[in-house]
């Protein structure tokens, strides 16, 4: 694994993730949704909706984007 170096995008997507998983988390423990609280004061209801839809979706595609580095490593850990 020293010669697999994570970029600048796979670190973003390691964030997004542990981001989504902390907000699924208070959701499955307080029934709260930390992304739509955050976004109600700034925008209308409505809108607020979009884009916290917008913010899941790149949430998602940053898991699946993810299964790439994983691979990329563990390609890497079996060829030492």
């Amino acid at each position: 694994m020293a010669g697999t170096r994570l970029s600048a995008l796979d670190w973003v997507c390691f964030a997004l993730l542990i981001i989504g998983a902390l907000n699924w988390g208070v959701i499955g423990i307080a029934d709260v949704n930390v992304v739509e609280l955050g976004l109600e004061p700034v925008f209308q209801p409505d809108a607020a909706e979009v884009i916290a839809r917008v913010i899941y979706a790149i949430v998602g595609l940053a898991g699946l984007y993810f299964f790439y580095p994983l691979f990329r490593v563990f390609r890497q850990s079996r060829r030492t």
